[in-house]
């Protein structure tokens, strides 16, 4: 297609022709083509709501997704009741993380039109995303009610099915998906995690493989989605070799997709390595006075460690007690931790600074958490994010009452499944996308975590994974003491609580099967892929004390 021109300014006449020419490339599958003619007339001017919400479905389709935003809103100041330009903002925020200002926005958009079924899957999908899968089925039963034949409202019933352990609904589901649309990628992939969960690894495997030799022009995602999917098929199999490669594959694909990512400052190795000497530099800290909160828990408690460390599994035990408040992996500390931990000098400010120069930052932790309606006064309040072990001199000086349950697993296993496991790719877990970056993110995340158990000034209780696998009832009544509380026979049945509950986490399907002993030791399938950063891991392997080989 010719390069639109338009006169300058663009008169009315030109900006409904290309209203129309726009329209017709979308109608023929052209976003390109489209947002060309789009952004030409309103480079010249024109001022339209339609050619506005063509270049920010670009934007999106691309990623780029604060570009879309700022298009769509602007869209929205000429149509504010467009369900369409609703919709599109809520997508871009779901995609950049922020999945309840998204479901704000899908909630406004069906408050102009309740029976829209494109907004009920819409909102299914953000709940998806959002790691909230009962309400997720809910939506896309909606919008099938509505429209029988929504393939991806149908694919979405299987994926979310799949995350809640119903593979025989996930199967059914998936099948009416294919049945209207062979090639429906999240279909197939539900499909093939249904298999993978009612042990058919080989049926997975061949899923996998025909999804990717048959589409060569499948979206980023999907492909390092299906490499993950056909690793874990291809483990189950003990096909060890081919599944670390399709590991690989699958993580290379991310690192691709997410490469502005390398550059960003924040939590990886090297600012931890810093944070640590930093720590291990300054003499030990002394505790200063705790500020009361009159609204706050009884008892504050920080589950940290690394993740694939178990803590999800130990959370969901602790999560029985009828007393207890769990926050399940939010970060509630923002950009406070920057701030405060950005260097030695900002550490040693930290070091000596009062109440009144953290009440700021203590404010906006609680304010998040009346923020999610959360009652937590007199309650005991666990606070479960293990990448917060690199906040713990923050957490020492805004909580120094609060208790710290440090968990461990054997180092190899941690690095072993951080890399295999299909994080959600940000700042902190690009990293965990090499194994050497795995190794090097955990033992920088662990010398802050001996310096913190040295330096910082709070009570702390080791939970090693292996040994409550060994002995649950020693381990946990342990912890309760630590914690406070009394072990109650429910946390037996942790397992029939976890799989009532949406759990955000990746764990959630091995909480779910309850305790097992396969996962110790899995390293030693993978000694050969690991030897390479063995030298990293030893050390902590040593301090844990775990044995050698």
């Amino acid at each position: 297609m010719a390069e639109a021109k338009f006169s300058q300014p663009i008169s009315t006449t030109e900006v409904e022709h290309a209203v129309q020419n726009a329209t017709a490339a979308i109608q023929a599958g052209n976003v390109d083509a489209a947002n060309d003619i789009a952004r030409a007339a309103t480079d010249a001017g024109a001022e339209h709501p339609f050619l506005l919400k063509v270049q920010a479905l670009w934007h999106h389709d691309h990623g780029r997704y604060q570009d879309a935003l700022r298009g769509f809103h602007h869209a929205r100041t000429l149509t504010p009741q467009d369900t369409s330009i609703l919709n599109g903002i809520a997508a871009c925020l779901s995609a950049m993380g922020q999945h309840a200002a998204a479901l704000k926005m899908a909630d406004a958009s069906l408050d102009v039109d309740p029976d829209a079924f494109f907004t009920h899957y819409l909102r299914g999908w953000i709940l998806e995303a959002a790691g909230d899968y009962r309400g997720a089925r809910q939506a896309y039963e909606r919008t099938i009610a509505a429209e029988p034949r929504h393939v991806q409202a149908l694919a979405g019933l299987a994926s979310a099915s799949v995350r809640l352990d119903d593979f025989a609904a996930a199967r059914t589901y998936a099948q009416k998906a294919l049945a209207l649309a062979p090639t429906q990628h999240t279909a197939i992939l539900a499909l093939a995690m249904a298999e993978l969960g009612q042990d058919a690894p080989a049926a997975a495997e061949s899923q996998m493989r025909g999804l990717l030799d048959a589409n060569t022009a499948l979206p980023p995602r999907v492909q390092a989605i299906a490499n993950g999917v056909l690793g874990d098929a291809l483990d189950a199999q003990d096909r060890i070799d081919d599944a670390f490669a399709a590991y690989a594959r699958e993580n290379e694909i991310l690192r691709s997709m997410h490469a502005h990512l390398e550059s960003v400052t924040g939590r990886g190795p090297d600012e931890l390595n810093l944070l640590a000497s930093a720590l291990e530099a300054l003499p030990e800290w002394d505790r200063p006075i705790a500020t009361d909160n009159p609204t706050g828990p009884k008892t504050h408690i920080f589950l940290l460690g690394f993740p694939r460390s178990g803590t999800t599994l130990l959370e969901q035990v602790l999560a029985c007690h009828p007393d207890l408040v769990d926050l399940e992996e939010l970060d509630l500390f923002g950009d406070t931790a920057q701030t405060w931990l950005e260097n030695q000098q900002a550490v040693s400010r930290l070091r000596e600074a009062t109440g009144a120069d953290l009440s700021e930052a203590r404010e906006h932790y609680w304010r998040a958490i009346g923020e999610r309606n959360l009652d937590v006064a007199g309650k005991i309040l666990l606070d479960k994010q293990p990448f917060n072990t690199a906040k713990l001199p923050l957490i020492a000086r805004l909580f120094p009452d609060a208790k710290i349950i440090f968990a461990h697993r054997d180092p190899r296993d941690v690095v072993l499944s951080a890399y295999r496991r299909h994080f959600e790719t940000a700042a902190i877990t690009y990293g965990l996308l090499t194994l050497d970056g795995a190794a090097n993110l955990y033992d920088a995340m662990m010398r802050v975590g001996a310096a913190s158990r040295k330096k910082l000034p709070l009570a702390f209780h080791e939970h090693k994974y292996e040994a409550m696998i060994e002995d649950f009832d020693v381990q946990i009544k342990a912890v309760c003491a630590f914690c406070g509380i009394e072990q109650n026979d429910a946390m037996h049945d942790f397992a029939k609580n976890a799989a009532k509950r949406d759990i955000a986490s990746i764990s959630a399907p091995q909480v779910r099967r309850g305790l097992y002993s396969e996962a110790v030791g899995q390293w030693r399938r993978y000694a050969k892929q690991m030897q390479p950063v063995m030298p990293v891991l030893e050390p902590w392997v040593k301090a844990f004390q775990y044995p050698k080989d």
